[in-house]
Parts: C-alpha cells; structure tokens; sequence
C-alpha cells in the first residue's frame, strides 16, 4: 500500500470516529477555571446547589488543572495568576472543602506569598470580590452605567465596543451600579480571614484601587485609562440618584432582551453570568433567572478525565465546517464518508438562522438571516467567519 494513501486513510477515519450522532464534529474549546468559579459563585448566591456527582466533577477538574505551586493560571500553559487562583480558592471553599484541604490549603499559602496579595487582584477580580462582599467597592475602578445614556455618536460609547466586551460590561456597569452585594452566610467572614493577612476592617480599599499584582500585569495600564478612571470615579461621586435609576432602568432593559435574544444562553457563559447576577439584584423571583441559570448549562463541557467546567465557546459549526472541508479536500471521495458527509451537510443546513430577532437594530445588532454561528445557533449571535467557512463546505460539497 501506498504509505501517503496509508496515512491519509488514518487520518480520515481518525476524524470519522470523532463524528457525532447528529453530525457535527467538535472539539473543546479549552478554557481556564474563571468561568467554572464564576458560575459555583452565581449558584451558590441564587441558592441552587449541585447534587454531589457534580461537586465530585467539578472538583475534579480544579485537580487536574492545578498548577505544580498549587496555582490556577489564565491558561493551560501558564503559571498562578491571582485572579484565577482567588476565584477557585472562593468557589472550593464555597463548594464546601474545608480551609485545610489539600486543593486549598496550598493556594491560600501562595496567595499570601504573593508582592501586594489579593487586595492587589486585577479589576475583574477586584469586582468580584465586590459582589460577594469580600471587597470594598471603593476600591473597585468605576465601571459606570450612565456611559449608556450618552448619544451613541460618540465614538466612546459602549455599543461601539466588540460585542463580548460590550455585554460583559452591560452587566458589570448594572451590578457596579447598584452596589450588588450576594449574601455568603456564614462563611463570609472566614473567607475575609483566610484571604487577608489583617482585618478586613482595616483593609483601605480605596487606597489599594490601582494596585496590580506582578502575576497578573500583562500590559500596564495607560495614563490615558488612568487618567479615565480617575475622571469617571469623580463623576460617580457626584453621581444624581435619578440618572442613575435611569442608567439601571436601560441596562436592565438590554439584559433582558440579549437574554430573551439567545434563547437564554447569552452571548458567552461570561456574560450570561452576569446577566444572572443582575437579574437576581433586580428580583430573585424574576421569572427570567431560572431560565437563564439553565441556559449556563448549555456552555457546559464534562468529561471523565477533566471533570466537569464550562467552555468559553461552543464550536459545532465552526469544526464541522472544516471537518466537512478536509473531507472533500481529496482528490476522490470515498463511499463510506459518503453517509458522513451527508449527516454533516444536514446539521449545517439546520444551524443556518431563518428567523430574524425582534428589534435587533433597537440593540445595536446586525441581521441574522443567512448567517451562521461559532456554535449550534441557539444562542442567535452569527460570525462572519463561520458563515464563510460554513458556506464553503457547502458549496464544496455541491460541486
């Protein structure tokens, strides 16, 4: 046998067995363990605990994602970062491992180690602690929601952000705005033990605002993003009561929409939690919370190996189109790729969005008839690269 036929069979039937039952193909998108403690957070303060053979998963997947110093990083390949490190010592604390536990124990001891410690936590982590009332929101750089108020002209206005970082912000600048503080119970003060080498009481957050833990630091902040924080910190001193009602009133208004929009999902677990957060502020009965806790589960990835976390995207169409187009890249077509190819075809071809969102130009969003998304389109935010690439395997497969 012809050793290139050899191994491209290999290869082709290696791909093959990847295949799932309703035809697409996909692989995990690999994160790190933020969203997998964001979203321990947001259960426990919506009191919607995991059974234990989820704990058991989750847990799991803290182990084996550990650093050797006993660390979480922002990445697979990198070392301890503090902000990741603090959010899974909070979720596993919360998750109800005791402070002396080995998977514990050992991240509190670096946490400690570290130039400045968690009261120097990046923004994002200074903000979440906020919400679980471990740190002071004074300390947190202003994260304002009348920037939504303003005319949409301006070139600085939130809805000319990318839209992932615009619906993270949407929720934070609700959150920020309110002052979100989740009830922990008990463990609230043996947290704010554990964290801090002193008292809570006597930690000046505000003091600490700009401070950035060497671990984290992956470009400084400019002076002209400095110069903004300081600016929109006095603005929020002086802030007027009712325009910030207003400014809530509007985001709360957009969250419900992206939520009702993506079929509860949101665009990202990253945002969608916090969406629910904010709902939760807004009214724990809200009748859109237990759908949109349920919609976090979609971005949900579990294995035996790796336990139980959440993917930072979902990838069926992306991957099926591609699988689709190294398929049919040979110079022939086998017949027993034939039944694949066509199962692939079908799943593409009912991913495709037919149905356009209500209003979608009143949120600033663009049509999404004819497009595809990264993932299986449920949650209705189409790319244009998976479009084309979706498009592709397509037409290739006609000809």
């Amino acid at each position: 046998m012809d050793p290139e036929n050899n191994f491209l069979n290999q290869a082709m039937e290696g791909l093959l067995t990847q295949q799932h039952d309703n035809g697409c193909w996909e692989g995990e998108m690999v994160w790190c363990t933020m969203i997998l403690s964001q979203v321990v957070i947001v259960r426990h303060l919506a009191g919607r605990p995991w059974n234990e053979q989820e704990r058991a998963q989750i847990i799991r997947n803290y182990q084996v994602t550990r650093t050797p110093q006993g660390t979480w990083g922002l990445h697979p390949e990198s070392g301890g970062y503090v902000f990741t490190t603090t959010l899974a010592y909070v979720a596993l604390r919360l998750l109800g491992l005791p402070a002396d536990d080995p998977l514990v124990a050992p991240a509190r001891s670096w946490l400690r180690a570290q130039p400045g410690g968690v009261v120097a936590i990046p923004t994002w982590g200074k903000f979440w602690l906020a919400l679980l009332d471990l740190y002071g929101y004074e300390g947190v750089n202003p994260l304002l929601p009348e920037l939504f108020l303003l005319p949409a002209r301006l070139p600085f206005h939130p809805f000319r952000l990318y839209c992932h970082t615009r619906h993270i912000y949407l929720g934070i600048a609700y959150l920020y705005g309110r002052r979100f503080k989740g009830t922990l119970g008990p463990i609230l003060h043996d947290l704010r033990r554990e964290l801090y080498q002193v008292p809570y009481e006597q930690i000046e957050f505000a003091a600490h605002r700009n401070d950035l833990v060497a671990t984290d630091l992956y470009v400084r902040p400019s002076p002209l993003l400095r110069f903004a924080y300081r600016f929109f910190g006095m603005l929020d001193r002086f802030r007027l009561p009712r325009l910030r009602r207003r400014a809530l009133d509007f985001c709360l208004r957009r969250i419900l929409y992206e939520q009702g929009a993506t079929c509860y999902q949101g665009l990202s677990p990253v945002n969608a939690s916090l969406n629910c957060l904010a709902l939760l502020a807004h009214d724990p009965q809200h009748p859109d919370l237990g759908p949109s806790l349920e919609g976090i589960e979609k971005w949900k990835w579990e294995d035996a190996e790796e336990g139980l976390r959440y993917a930072g995207a979902r990838s069926q169409t992306w991957d099926t189109a591609f699988a689709m187009q190294a398929l049919l890249a040979g110079p022939v077509i086998p017949e027993r790729v034939v039944e694949p190819l066509k199962k692939a075809y079908a799943y593409l071809r009912d991913a495709q969005l037919t149905k356009e969102i209500p209003n979608f130009r009143h949120d600033r969003r663009d049509s999404v008839v004819g497009g595809w998304c990264f993932s299986d389109g449920v949650h209705r935010w189409p790319v244009s690269d998976c479009t084309a690439e979706a498009l592709c395997a397509l037409l290739t497969l006609h000809q």
